[in-house]
């Protein structure tokens, strides 16, 4: 019970009564004589005021002080009234700031005055508003021990050094003495030690008037190096650690240097001193203490009464009474100075100390951020963690890293990124001038002037999107960067759309609209993102903290479902228009006036697209590191920008540069020329067609087949309609079928299908059910075969079924095929189920798949009638079950021969060889968590591995292997008969009156655990709606409250509403204090894709521990095993992680920084092996190579399997068949297959593989796999008997000899691959070769086919590149006279060609041949 002080004002009915609530370490007296004093003198002076207070202490309660500061938190987020006043723990002014008044509007300024000039005003103000004042501080003190000093001869300390050497010396002299401790440190597992460690590091600024020293500055590391060289040199671990041994040495004087909070009641031997500092005068001490505060949510008259009760405790007089008698220190620095004060508590001390307050997280919860901090240092103090490291983890529990432009901030990339996005834009802002140049406006007819600087507007918006991401992340910076990507790709997609649908071949309104209306076409598409951006005011990306390794950063995020469905329509649009552009680029493929700008902008959309699947690749992996969140955020915008402006509009300057005045006027008179041409030639093309139509019956009258040959025709050449069908039908009565199991004869679903069809009759609802049960009495089928049973119909998208009952384990398995029911059911009905367990047994993925019809609890059985007759009482942990359960054993045993019970089994575990056993295993680990509000414990933490240890001690010393592994007809059976201490099984009330039931018993007193079990009912997805609204109605009245009240009335189950609970009808039936009380844990069924093969694999290791000889941290190992994938996470610290991205960053950049050289005329004679186009399709191909190493960080996804084949097939595509194509054309021997592939030059394409190949689950992917190593080593196959027919061709000579070597250099590469995808088991060995092998790939195919031209280029001078070019027009044409010679047998003689090859080599200086390795003999050949 918890301790409450109330004092009656006799004979007067108008008093205000005011309640108070504190925390006490001790039985609260202090409280009590607070409460005492105000009561009298409000008697007194006729306050009319009455001051009752509830305090909880040790003695009379369970909670710890984080318990009871979390207990108020609910308290006053609820603006519960019950407390008038509250009396808390100075660490919790922040934390309660904002439901607490401020003091200033209610006292006085004068009182408000006694404490602003001290300690108070750090603890007690927040945000300049009083929200509390102290009744009492506390602090840390030195007790030093004058007679030891004296003996030796020492002084008292006055720095941490001198402290040290002293402490040495006299452990030295006291070597002998074993119960003396030179300094106790006081850093215990609790709060205490996080105030030791931060006046620890203030003692160590440099003076006296200085601020907390930073977490990462060399006073703080100083300050942790002497604490552990005062523990190892002058203490022990225990010590340090040990906070009763500190309060045994404070009272027996077997102490030199004892640090501990300041107290009045000490062996005489100790005199207090203030905690040292590294320099003498410099010291610190942590405040604690308490405050008194006033609920802001209680009347304007209760508020007023309040205030006089904190004016009267807080007063000068009473503060002053509280030092003088009790020796408690207050917050009024005043009184210190006062005489008669100095007289009973060291006044000088009380000057001199130099007080910090404790910290104040801003992202944490106080007590997280307090834990989180003691379990760093505890690694540093105890383990052999460093100072600097340890200290950067602390800084790094409240700093958010930002990114910025600062070239002295902790990364330059952020400056690096920030120039090349202002060069970027500066640049693209420069060409817009040429638009306004008439001599080069042929060159831009494709837009209109305005349409190009709305393009390139839109191109610096997206590009813009980087800069938002520079310091602090807000709210506006998340909107502005949505705006500015939402509005920029609009800008830059429109006008191309506009431009594509304008020039459709065939003319209707649509098309004549738009040509009319092209500034209304793109108001159109700006007022959709107007509304789309206008919506996200409702519901805007916000920040949100991420935690990597310890290390906060700030990205934006949807903060609801709105948002994401906003995020998610808005790119469900641009994909839209993507297509849609991509459809036109097809039908407009020939058109001549647009015939260029076609194939750039298909290049370039092309690439959107390739931005867009790396832009959902990196979403889907979880960048943890902010530096790499930057880039990858950034990079995609910027490569984006740089690709479309270069290829739509920057590309143009190459021509203009290369381009002479003459150039650019053909130019323009072609084009008027062609296009008066066609315009003339319209009419008769038009006519030509009709009467072509006219004359030419229809032969196809499939729609689809008629409007793809009309798609064909646009295509080669220069709408369709589609009809629409409806059909509806009508049904008349519902018959709706459900299916179920169940252990029992299925009472609870025939209960409910008979009363529901009573009511359907009642109400006219024309619906009538039925339900197929399946039960351990007519069916074969077990939980699990009936668990697979229903998924293969639900998997078929059978309609056999319209409802479905299912165990609550099912919920994550079967959610795909259920509807979610917060469409069809009203919010006030979800939410008699919301605040419940049933949250997390029929909730997945924020979608309620089912809701619960009836819910079970493990609970444990007690015989009273055993426990009363050895004087035993229920146990409340698993240590008192142990020891009672022994000594009743050992009792019945020792009974004389014929009276004792042989047949008594003292506990049953439950842990038969099924299912249950994964329910009792779950709740056995769980009830070993630290405190109530405590997760379930990792399976590799010491929690675990205590409980499997106590359950396997209870088992040996009060059962056996056959007693636990008992199935639950055992259980029923020992109940029924009493023959039983303790059974664990499902709650069953007044089953037998000799046992008592009560939660199951956990580590710690008021810690349990309840295994749930039960049944959901759900509704099939693919059933009409009309049968979904009618099962809805089923669902209503199952699980409504009226008809779960009747299941319980009846005694045939028990709900998940826990509001039944409360009703005193249903209270008569079951134990409501009880099921109050039960503390659920579910089954872990999200964390594996099988949970049945889980379960069966989780319960065989139990079983290896439980009943074999395997340890149970082995076995809680391979358990966590189980579900936990090893990965590499992007930017982890590690030399292999970065690396890799390093590398291929360079790589990157090399061949991106080398694709100009492409488009410079001189040096066209170095890449005539390939065509422009071609060239550009090779090197993206060796980029998608390099892409697939961005696959391999984070979490493998079968999305990223799919990804990664993707980039891996398409970029051996798009890198060979280029050369492929070029080595058929170039073959010596002229054929139907080079003429035809010379004649149409088109590219074989690959045919979209996008194969899982992390994991193949079936034969045909298999094969598949199999089919696409075929078809890739046919071209390599192809390609070198190719290049060995064409080795001595002079046309290609250099570049058959690098394709050569690079087939060669592929093929071992692709042997080492397939070497790491199957023998290689280490995640980062794989991670590694895998890089490695990509790396290896890209560089070696860029350096062969391109890097070497590059080379040659730096290498030689302008006379080389015109001898190379001239040597290359020289070589073709006489080439093309030998083959017509050779062709048509019209060679005059063999001279013919001699006198021909020696006027080349004639021509050809020696010295050149030479440079180039031409080989003469070759060239006559």
């Amino acid at each position: 019970m918890k301790n409450v002080k109330q004092m009656n004002i006799e004979g007067r009915t108008d008093v205000v009564k005011l309640n108070s609530v504190a925390l006490s370490y001790d039985n609260g007296s202090l409280f009590n004589i607070l409460v005492d004093k105000f009561n009298k003198y409000s008697k007194e002076n006729h306050l009319d005021i009455e001051l009752s207070i509830i305090i909880y202490t040790i003695s009379n309660s369970s909670l710890n002080v984080i318990d009871y500061g979390n207990d108020l938190e609910h308290l006053l987020e609820r603006g519960s009234e019950k407390y008038d006043i509250f009396f808390y723990d100075v660490m919790y002014s922040t934390r309660y700031s904002p439901y607490f008044v401020d003091l200033r509007k209610w006292l006085p300024q004068n009182h408000i005055d006694l404490y602003s000039s001290g300690l108070a005003s750090q603890t007690c103000k927040y945000n300049d508003k009083w929200v509390g004042l102290p009744i009492i501080v506390n602090f840390s003190v030195i007790y030093c021990n004058m007679e030891l000093l004296k003996k030796y001869n020492m002084n008292i300390p006055k720095s941490w050094n001198e402290l040290f050497e002293i402490g040495k010396k006299i452990k030295e002299y006291e070597n002998d003495n074993n119960e003396l401790i030179i300094y106790n440190g006081l850093f215990p597992e609790y709060e205490t030690a996080i105030c030791s460690i931060q006046e620890f590091i203030y003692s160590y600024r440099d003076k006296k008037e200085s601020p907390f020293p930073n977490y990462t500055s060399h006073q703080a590391v100083n300050a942790l190096n002497m604490i552990k060289r005062l523990k190892n040199e002058l203490s022990s671990d225990e010590i340090f650690k040990n906070y009763l041994i500190s309060v045994t040495k404070l009272f027996d004087g077997k102490s030199l240097f004892l640090k501990f909070w300041f107290s009045n009641i000490y062996n005489p031997v100790y005199k207090r001193i203030p905690l040292v500092g590294n320099k003498e005068g410099v010291s610190g001490s942590t405040i604690g203490g308490n405050n008194i505060a006033i609920n802001k949510y209680i009347t304007d008259i209760k508020k007023k009464k309040a205030a006089e009760v904190v004016k009267f405790i807080t007063s000068k007089e009473i503060q002053k009474e509280l030092l003088i008698e009790n020796g408690l220190p207050s917050a009024i620095n005043s009184l210190y100075e006062d005489k008669e004060v100095c007289q009973k508590i060291d006044c000088e001390l009380m000057q001199n100390l130099q007080l910090i307050p404790r910290p104040n997280p801003k992202f944490y919860n106080y007590d997280v951020y307090s834990a989180k901090f003691r379990n760093i240092f505890s690694k540093f103090l105890y383990e052999n963690e460093s100072a600097i490291n340890s200290l950067n983890q602390i800084n790094d529990l409240t700093k958010i890293y930002q990114i910025s432009i600062d070239p002295h901030s902790s990364s330059s990339v952020g400056l690096v990124v920030f120039l090349i996005v202002i060069i970027i834009i500066i640049w693209m802002v420069s060409a817009i001038p040429f638009l306004f140049m008439r001599k080069y406006g042929a060159y831009f007819r494709f837009l209109s002037i305005d349409f190009w600087i709305i393009m390139i507007v839109g191109l610096i918006f997206i590009i813009g999107t980087v800069l938002p991401s520079y310091g602090k992340v807000t709210t506006f910076k998340c909107q502005l960067k949505f705006f500015l990507l939402s509005f920029g790709y609009t800008f830059y997609i429109v006008p191309i759309l506009h431009k594509l649908i304008c020039n459709f071949p065939e003319e209707n309104k649509i098309i004549q609209w738009c040509k009319k209306n092209d500034y209304l076409f793109f108001v159109f598409f700006i007022l959709l993102e107007i509304v789309i951006n206008g919506l996200f005011i409702i519901s805007p990306h916000v920040p949100k903290i991420r935690n990597s390794e310890g290390k906060l950063f700030e990205t934006c995020y949807s903060k609801n479902t709105l948002g994401t469905v906003l995020w998610s329509v808005l790119i469900l649009e641009k994909i839209v228009e993507l297509i849609a552009i991509a459809f036109l680029l097809f039908v407009e493929w020939n058109m001549w006036e647009t015939h260029n700008d076609i194939r750039i902008i298909t290049t370039a959309i092309a690439i959107d697209f390739f931005f867009l699947i790396l832009s959902f690749i990196s979403n889907s992996v979880f960048i943890n590191h902010y530096v790499g969140y930057f880039i990858l955020s950034s990079v995609i915008p910027i490569l984006f920008t740089l690709s479309n402006f270069y290829l739509i509009y920057a590309s143009k300057f190459i021509k203009i540069f290369s381009s002479n005045n003459s150039s650019i006027l053909t130019i323009e008179m072609t084009y008027k020329n062609r296009t008066n041409n066609i315009e003339s030639g319209s009419n008769y093309n038009n006519n030509t067609e009709t009467s072509e139509n006219s004359r030419t019956p229809s032969r196809d009258t499939n729609p689809q087949k008629k409007f793809k040959s009309k798609i064909l025709n646009y295509h080669y050449s220069s709408s369709s309609e589609f009809p629409m069908k409806n059909s509806s039908r009508k049904c008349s009565k519902i018959k709706l079928k459900a299916v179920s199991f169940s252990y029992d004869n299925g009472i609870v679903p025939n209960y409910l299908a008979h009363e529901f069809n009573k009511y359907a009759e009642e109400k006219n609802l024309d619906i009538e059910l039925s339900i197929l049960l399946y039960t351990e009495k007519n069916s074969t089928l077990y939980v699990n075969d009936y668990g697979s049973t229903i998924e293969y119909l639900l998997r078929r998208g059978s309609t056999k079924y319209d409802i479905y009952f299912y165990d609550n384990m099912y919920s994550q398995r079967y959610s795909q095929y259920l509807i979610n029911l917060e469409d069809y059911l009203s919010k006030d009905h979800i939410a008699l189920y919301s605040s419940g367990i049933a949250s997390e047994t029929c909730r997945y993925n924020k979608k309620w798949v089912g809701l619960p019809i009836n819910i079970e609890y493990n609970v444990l059985y007690s015989n009273t009638k055993l426990l009363e007759q050895y004087g035993k009482t229920v146990p409340k942990t698993w240590k008192e079950l142990l020891e009672t359960g022994k000594f009743i054993s050992q009792k019945e045993k020792e009974k004389e021969k014929g009276t004792g019970d042989d047949e008594l089994i003292i506990y049953n575990g439950l842990f038969p060889k099924y299912e249950t056993s994964m329910i009792s295993t779950r709740e056995l680990i769980y009830s070993f968590r630290k405190k109530k509000e405590s997760p379930f414990p990792e399976y590799s933490s010491q929690e675990a591995v205590n409980a499997l240890n106590m359950i396997k001690k209870i088992k040996e010393e009060l059962a056996s292997d056959i007693i636990f592994q008992n199935t639950e007809v055992e259980s029923i059976a020992r109940i029924l008969t009493g023959k039983a201490l303790f059974i664990k099984f499902w709650y069953m009330p007044f089953i037998n009156s000799i046992f008592k039931t009560t939660v199951l018993v956990g580590d710690k007193e008021g810690i349990s655990a309840s295994g749930v079990g039960g049944s959901n009912v759900g509704i099939f997805n693919r059933i009409s709606e009309k049968r979904k609204k009618a099962a809805i109605e089923f669902l209503k009245f199952a699980t409504s409250k009226e008809t779960q009240k009747k299941l319980i009335t009846n005694s045939l189950s028990y709900s998940a509403i826990n509001s039944l609970y409360d009703d005193k009808e249903v209270c008569k039936f079951i134990d409501c204090e009880l099921m109050k009380n039960i503390q659920p844990i579910i089954r872990p069924t999200t964390i594996y894709n099988n949970y049945d093969e889980y379960s069966t694999k989780f319960q065989n290791l139990f079983f290896e521990f439980l009943y074999e000889n395997r340890s149970a941290t082995d076995v809680l190992n391979d358990i966590y095993d189980l579900t936990h994938i090893y990965y590499v996470p992007f930017g982890q610290s590690t030399i292999y992680g970065e690396g890799v991205f390093i590398i291929a960053g360079i790589i990157l950049l090399i061949i991106i920084s080398t694709i100009p050289f492409f488009f410079i005329h001189k040096y066209k004679p170095f890449f005539q092996f390939l065509s422009l186009s071609f060239w550009l399709i090779t090197i993206l191909g060796l980029l998608l190579h390099l892409g697939a190493v961005i696959i391999n960080y984070g979490e493998l996804t079968k999305s990223k399997c799919q990804y990664y084949f993707m980039l891996l097939s398409f970029g051996f595509t798009f890198q060979f068949i280029p050369i492929f194509h070029k080595l058929i054309i170039n073959y010596p021997n002229e054929n139907k297959y080079s003429n035809f592939i010379r004649k149409k030059k088109s590219i074989i394409k690959e045919k979209g593989k996008n194969f899982n190949i992390c994991k193949i689950n079936n034969a045909l992917g298999k094969n598949l796999l199999i089919t696409t190593y075929i078809e890739k080593g046919l071209i390599f196959i192809s390609m070198l008997f190719l290049l060995h027919k064409e080795w001595n061709m002079w046309e290609t000579l250099k570049d058959v000899k690098h394709i050569t070597a690079m087939i060669i250099g592929d093929t071992v590469l692709y042997i080492f691959y397939i070497i790491s995808i199957t023998l290689i088991n280490d995640y980062i060995a794989k991670f590694l070769f895998s890089s490695l092998v990509l790396f290896i790939f890209t560089i070696l195919n860029y350096i062969l086919i391109y890097g070497v031209k590059i080379i040659q280029i730096i290498t030689n001078d302008v006379s080389d590149i015109m001898f190379i070019e001239e040597l290359s027009k020289y070589s073709k044409s006489t080439q093309s006279n030998i083959s017509s010679d050779i062709v048509g047998s019209s060679c005059e003689s063999k001279s013919k060609i001699s006198l021909c090859s020696s006027k080349m080599t004639d021509e050809i200086t020696p010295s050149k041949l030479d440079i180039y390795d031409i080989n003469t003999s070759d060239m006559k050949l």
